[in-house]
Formats: structure tokens, C-alpha cells, sequence
């Protein structure tokens, strides 16, 4: 992007000094001389992004394809004009709020939940193994163990068991959350789709917390301390096509027994088509 104008800019972003095209289709010998070779002689003027002061206005000329087709588009662009000052909307955390489960920006509002199931010792509570919840799929009134699961509502993002009123105690204990989301796609193969869109599961826990999606634990945090909201994420969720079960175990020893999470998809078109409910349809 040569010109007058661009001399009179602040040049923001330059193309590298090397032509790697040059790399492709010659010899291995030859490959470095021509790498070098290119960097070595003369070129148009480099210049991505300039930016030029207008006064009262300031102009922003940029030779980069606009396109916003990928996920990694879209992040590169909004990384980018965030870094010059331009102010981007959080499209990425833009969820369909049908008034269940998670809201429009991403945070679990509502769950079924069923407790308190005390355990002897705080250290083996994930050991425990007098609930048998491989493969349930719980409903409103549901039995497990002595307690039924109900539908609770966070205040603030934030799930209180202290509030609620569950039955049983609330030291030693652990208290279990259910509910379910739907992909039109699987998410779980990255070598299909490389730049397939991905999702991932914040939450924040006082004290512990296990996640298990479809039955297999994709969070652990076995640890006393406070509250945090999304303290602790599980990356790259292995989402399968259709209804996925996410079933959560959230361990109180004292004090303060409290819980959040938050869903964040990559790619906003693809966050709208997701699907969420407290059963399973």
C-alpha cells in the first residue's frame, strides 16, 4: 500500500520482509538463497495497516482480506482493532436466551439439583460411590438416593445451597446439578475440522467440583477455598452431536457453599444454533 497519504501515515502494521512463496516448488539446496534472495531486494512498500490523523477524524486504511467466514478470523480482527482502540461487541458469548438454563451471555441460571449426600471424609468424597448416576438422566420429582431433584434458579450467576433449603446437612457433604445442552454437530474431532468451532465450561466452586459431560469427568477440583467466579475452565469441550449431559458434583466441608459456571462458544453464528434444556427432550 504505497502512496502520498501512507507516507504522511503511522504505518501499524507491515508485511514481513520475506516473499515465502519463494519456498514453495524449487529444490531444497535453493530454498534458502531464494528466501534470502527476497529479502534482499527492493520491494513495494510493505504497509498492512496504516492509520492517518485527519483532524477531528482519524483514517484507518488496511490491505488485509476482511473476510470473517472463520473462528480465527474473527478473533484475529477483533484482537486487532481492539489493540488500535476500536471497540468490539462480545458477540463470541451471544447465546439464544429461551429463559432456561443459561442466559444470553453465557451463565447458568437454572439446573435441576439434588441433595446433600454426606460423606464420611471431605478427601474421598469423589471416591464415593453410594450414588449409582452412571448414565441417569434425571427429571423434576426424580429420586436419588433419599432426595428428589428439583429445579433451582441462580441469583446473580451464583447457585447458594445455603439458601436454598436443601435437605440434610451442609458440612461435609456434596449437593448434584444436571441439566443439558444440544449441538447440531459433533465437536470432538478435531482432525474433521480443524477450524471447527469450540466451547468451553468456566466455573467457579466453594469448595470442590467435579463436571462430567456424557460421563466422563471433564473438570476435577478437589480443594477448600471461596468462591470465584470462572476460576477454573475445561478447554475444548468434547461435545457430541445432539443432546449432551452435563452432570456436576459440587463439594461443601463449611462455611460458604456456592457455585457458577458460564459457557463461552468461539464462534457466535454457531453459539445460536445450541439448544438448552433441565431434561433431556
Amino acid at each position: 500500500m504505497p502512496g502520498p497519504l501512507v507516507d504522511r501515515s503511522t504505518v501499524l502494521l507491515k508485511a514481513c520482509d520475506t516473499d515465502w512463496r519463494r519456498w514453495n516448488g524449487i529444490t531444497e539446496t535453493a530454498k534458502a538463497f531464494a528466501v534470502l534472495r527476497s529479502e534482499r531486494e527492493a520491494k513495494s512498500s510493505g504497509a498492512a495497516l496504516v492509520l492517518y490523523d485527519a483532524k477531528p477524524a482519524t483514517l484507518l486504511l488496511c490491505t488485509i482480506n476482511p473476510s470473517t467466514e472463520t473462528v480465527e478470523q474473527r478473533q484475529m480482527f477483533r484482537r486487532l482493532l481492539g489493540n488500535i482502540g476500536v471497540q468490539t461487541s462480545d458477540a463470541d458469548l451471544t447465546f439464544e436466551d429461551n429463559g432456561t438454563v443459561f442466559g444470553s451471555k453465557g451463565y447458568l441460571n437454572k439446573a435441576l439439583v439434588c441433595g446433600s449426600f454426606p460423606v464420611e471424609s471431605f478427601n474421598d468424597v469423589f471416591k464415593d460411590e453410594t450414588l449409582n448416576i452412571k448414565d441417569i438422566q434425571p427429571k423434576e420429582g426424580d429420586i436419588l438416593g433419599q432426595n428428589k431433584w428439583r429445579v433451582c434458579q441462580a441469583k446473580d450467576d451464583v447457585f447458594d445451597f445455603d439458601s436454598m433449603g436443601l435437605p440434610g446437612r451442609n458440612t461435609n457433604c456434596f449437593t448434584m446439578m444436571s441439566f443439558w445442552v444440544f449441538s447440531p454437530r459433533s465437536l470432538d474431532d478435531l482432525l474433521a475440522d480443524p477450524n471447527m468451532p469450540y466451547i468451553d465450561l468456566s466455573v467457579g466452586c466453594d469448595d470442590g467440583v467435579e463436571v462430567m459431560l456424557n460421563n466422563k469427568t471433564v473438570l476435577l477440583q478437589n480443594r477448600m477455598g471461596p468462591f470465584t467466579k470462572d476460576e477454573f475452565k475445561a478447554k475444548r469441550l468434547p461435545i457430541k452431536r445432539g443432546w449432551n449431559h452435563f452432570l456436576v458434583r459440587v463439594v461443601q466441608k463449611e462455611g460458604l457453599w456456592q457455585f457458577g459456571a458460564s459457557l463461552y462458544c468461539s464462534d457466535p453464528d454457531f453459539a445460536r444454533t445450541l439448544k438448552f434444556a433441565l431434561e433431556k427432550p
